[in-house]
């Protein structure tokens, strides 16, 4: 009878440190709920921006394109006027810039991560514009491909660095440092800049 009395008590007691335990999950999924719904606003602020940006690059690029097609068609021709293309989603590309491209293109699987693989870590992706990476602090982030930076933006207190190839463009997202600027031509696994601190969290993080 003592024995089966001590049995219930542990099982009393194991009762009320799950119960205990079971309410401390319960505030922590909400605070998890919470920071993840922050995380993902922020994302959709963050892919606005960079969609915008990619958008105003193509725009740019054809509107230059369209402006010196005009130049030229000016010197030969008064009466044919110039077709203008700044409103195409899709980037106008030069005989060099059309090189690049097919290169870029029929690389696809061989690239090289944008930083160097942890050997001991696996990688874990989620779907998303494209992949997350943890890193270890002061990681270098490294082009893909060779290509053009087309833009070096700061973005919610990170920044991101956009390489242009041919009619594809890389975007590194949350840079502590960046050590290129817009114009430069960059080769592959050329460095761009360092990894930062992903936003709320001490864990470093490219995406």
């Amino acid at each position: 009878l003592e024995g089966k009395e001590l049995e219930i008590k542990r099982l009393e007691q194991d009762r009320n440190t799950k119960t205990k335990t079971a309410e401390q999950l319960k505030k922590k999924e909400k605070a998890l709920a919470s920071e993840l719904k922050e995380k993902q606003k922020r994302r959709r602020e963050l892919d606005a921006a960079i969609k915008r940006a990619i958008e105003e690059e193509i725009k740019a690029s054809n509107n230059k394109k369209s402006s010196n097609k005009t130049k030229t068609k000016s010197t030969t021709s008064s009466t044919t006027p110039a077709k203008s293309s700044g409103s195409s989603s899709v980037i106008e590309l030069t005989p060099d810039e059309q090189l690049v491209s097919n290169s870029f293109i029929n690389n696809k699987g061989k690239l090289p991560w944008p930083v160097a693989p942890h050997p001991d870590v696996p990688s874990v992706m989620i779907e998303n514009r494209g992949i997350d990476i943890l890193v270890e602090p002061g990681t270098h982030v490294r082009a893909v491909f060779e290509g053009i930076v087309t833009g070096v933006l700061d973005m919610m207190g990170s920044k991101v660095v956009m390489v242009r190839h041919g009619e594809y463009l890389s975007v590194y997202q949350n840079l502590a440092t960046v050590n290129v600027k817009k114009g430069d031509k960059v080769s592959t696994k050329e460095v761009l800049g360092t990894v930062a601190k992903a936003n709320g969290s001490n864990t470093y993080e490219l995406h």
